[in-house]
């Protein structure tokens, strides 16, 4: 009887690939058969493939190795199989029954850009219609004018206080905003939550 194989992977998020790359040098002098990482955008994708005499005991090497990933990158892990990190966040956002917005429109093209295509989308994602594309709203999705003033030269306050106003007048649950680089200022992203 021939051998059987058996695949497992598993993606990251949030690691540097350098981090990622030591440990499953660590895995492969540990044994860890089959060893191969991939990245697609900002994830990372470790696979494993098992072979033995059983599809049993391929399943078993496979969950083995899972279990000793997992320990390895903790809270990195967001997910076993095909599913992109995108893909799972819009269903674990549903699964909760929480919404996000976008507090501006440059955010707003960038994320739909990311979800248009998912179908639960629509169910964890305004797309500015209760934010920054509403009609009445969005004039009052300003940043306060107490944090421009205590606060002229720092980028971050107003954009916090644009992602405030986004949760005020839509009612979500989380609320983005992108700052592109300028000058020697990186890009960023604030995130805003509500309080319930």
């Amino acid at each position: 009887m021939g051998e059987v194989t058996s695949t497992m992977t598993l993606r990251l998020f949030g690691l540097p690939q350098k981090q990622v790359e030591a440990a499953l040098k660590q895995a492969a002098a540990a044994g860890c058969p089959g060893l191969r990482l991939l990245s697609r955008e900002d994830e990372l994708v470790v696979c494993v493939n098992a072979k033995a005499g059983s599809e049993a005991e391929a399943r078993r090497i496979c969950d083995q190795w899972e279990d000793y990933f997992r320990d390895q990158f903790g809270p990195a892990v967001f997910g076993p199989g095909d599913a992109s990190l995108v893909e799972t966040t819009l269903k674990a956002l549903a699964d909760k029954g929480r919404l996000f917005v976008a507090a501006n429109e440059a955010t707003g093209r960038m994320i739909e850009a990311r979800i248009r295509q998912d179908e639960l989308a629509r169910v964890v994602y305004d797309f500015g219609q209760h934010s920054y594309r509403h009609e009445k709203k969005a004039g009052r999705i300003q940043p306060p004018a107490s944090l421009l003033k205590k606060y002229p030269d720092c980028p971050v306050q107003p954009l916090a206080g644009i992602c405030h106003e986004a949760l005020a007048v839509s009612g979500a649950d989380w609320a983005a905003a992108y700052s592109r680089p300028e000058g020697t200022q990186p890009g960023f992203v604030v995130m805003s939550a509500s309080k319930t």
